[in-house]
């Protein structure tokens, strides 16, 4: 089955297995109306489309994850609703400077060799005010202003 797709069931203490992946079980994109971002402010999926693109970039060599955080990104930027171009230009340096960052903890090197703390790096710029101050950036050059109208009739945004 070389070259043929695979889905991985990982069970933890007794590793994974790779399984053939059969035409029913690739996943279909949820539409908008399927998930619970549409029930979000722009500055929440803001943040999480941020996290998630921390997150695409820190697993970017693993095929698996970084295919998953891709989409999500795609789908957490169109409920956003920022200007795509702005986010380039914002986000992409400081979420490539934030996965660059050295997490090098030699208590934890001796234990686990290589551990770069992705996940963790991609948490903290989350909680950094820096975003919080980067979302009030884009609100002001977005030309929504940072409040939209949803399909379902809520104001969302500031």
């Amino acid at each position: 089955m070389v070259g043929s797709a695979r889905k991985w069931v990982c069970v933890v203490g007794l590793g994974c297995l790779g399984l053939p992946v059969q035409a029913a079980d690739v996943p279909v994109a949820p539409s908008l109306a399927d998930t619970e971002a549409r029930s979000r402010s722009s500055v929440e999926n803001f943040k999480d489309q941020v996290l998630a693109m921390c997150l695409a970039e820190a697993y970017r060599h693993d095929p698996a994850p970084w295919k998953d955080l891709r989409a999500t990104v795609g789908l957490l930027g169109r409920t956003a609703g920022y200007d795509p171009r702005l986010v380039d230009e914002y986000v992409t340096p400081l979420v490539d400077a934030d996965v660059q960052q050295d997490y090098f903890n030699p208590v934890v090197e001796t234990e686990v060799r290589g551990v770069r703390f992705d996940l963790l790096k991609c948490l903290d710029l989350y909680h950094d005010p820096i975003l919080d101050r980067l979302v009030k950036k884009l609100e002001k050059e977005t030309s929504h202003g940072g409040a939209k109208q949803i399909p379902h009739g809520r104001v969302e945004g500031r």
